[in-house]
C-alpha cells in the first residue's frame, strides 16, 4: 500500500495497514510527519496531538515492512496504481526517483479551507466549515 501524505489521515491509514501486516510506503513532502497536527492544540486519545504523532511515527518505524519517506513528493498517479515519487535525499545523492506499483493507494494530502465567494459572504454569522 502506498500512502501519499503523512498528516492525521495518512498516519492512521499507515498504522492500520502496518498492524494488519501489509507492506506500506508512506510519503510526505515535509521533513517531518504529522501535517496539521504539528501545530495543533487538539488532543487525540487523551494526549496532545504532537505526542500522538510522535508515538505513531515510532510505532511505524518499528515495523520492518514500512518504508517512511519524508521530503518525498508524490507527483504522478497513473493507470493501474503506478505512482512516481521524488525524494530529496541528504548525503551523496540529492534526489531519488521512486517508481512504485502499489496494490492499493491512499491519497491523504490534506485540505486547505477556502471561503466561497457569494453575495454578503463577509457578514457576521457567515462561517467557514472549520468554525
Amino acid at each position: 500500500m502506498l500512502i501519499a501524505g503523512a498528516g492525521p489521515a495518512g498516519l492512521m491509514a499507515a498504522l492500520t495497514a502496518a498492524r494488519s501486516g501489509a507492506r506500506v510506503i508512506i510519503a510526505d513532502d515535509q521533513a517531518e510527519f504529522g501535517g496539521s497536527l504539528l501545530h495543533s492544540c487538539e488532543s487525540i486519545e487523551n494526549r496532545a496531538a504532537s505526542a500522538w504523532v510522535e508515538d505513531v511515527v515510532k510505532e511505524l518505524a518499528s515495523f520492518p515492512e514500512v518504508q517512511m519517506l519524508p521530503r518525498a513528493t508524490v507527483f504522478g498517479y497513473y493507470d493501474h496504481n503506478f505512482v512516481t515519487i521524488a525524494e530529496s535525499c541528504t548525503g551523496r545523492f540529492r534526489q531519488r526517483m521512486w517508481r512504485v506499483r502499489a496494490q492499493q493507494v491512499v491519497l491523504a494530502q490534506g485540505a486547505f479551507e477556502r471561503s466561497l465567494v457569494f453575495c454578503n459572504n463577509d457578514r457576521p454569522g457567515v462561517m467557514l466549515a472549520s468554525a
